[in-house]
């Protein structure tokens, strides 16, 4: 049995599917408030998806509330993710508050085409106060004050 993800970094590198089963690419770098998947070799492409379009991982692959014509017209971005505020596979976090903030309780889905069990998903820890500074949209470069304000912007991607 594979190991089960205790936070999205381990999920770094797996398949992104749309809703509608179309294939997205795979996840190339994360925080907590996007996934940046990355399709494509040598005509680049990456999307830059919000975490609450997540449906769940069904242990082989991230599956999205969204269909491909959703991502494609309003997550598309094709800069390379700032490695200041996300986490690449094999690069340590910053420190023990992003190494919290990365711990996922990622909605466990049934397989779309196997009878295969997905595997339970270890809860996120509590938090802890954040430390002061500005929170940016990587979709619109929009800043707000506090995180609650960005995730409250971010639904409405």
């Amino acid at each position: 049995m594979e190991k089960e993800p205790a936070s999205w970094t381990d999920l770094i590198h797996e398949s992104v599917y749309a809703s509608d089963d179309a294939d997205i690419g795979d996840i190339e770098a994360i925080n907590r408030y996007f996934l940046v998947v990355k399709s494509g070799l040598l005509n680049v492409r990456r999307y830059y998806i919000p975490v609450t379009r997540v449906e769940g991982w069904d242990g082989k692959v991230v599956w999205l509330k969204v269909p491909e014509a959703h991502v494609k017209s309003r997550y598309r971005k094709d800069d390379a993710p700032d490695p200041y505020y996300y986490h690449y596979s094999g690069a340590p976090p910053a420190d023990e508050d992003a190494v919290r903030d990365l711990l996922i309780d990622l909605p466990k889905i049934p397989a779309k085409y196997e009878e295969d069990r997905p595997f339970l998903v270890a809860a996120a820890s509590p938090k802890t106060p954040e430390p002061l500074h500005v929170f940016r949209c990587d979709l619109c470069n929009i800043t707000f004050r506090t995180e609650d304000e960005l995730s409250s912007h971010i639904l409405g991607h």
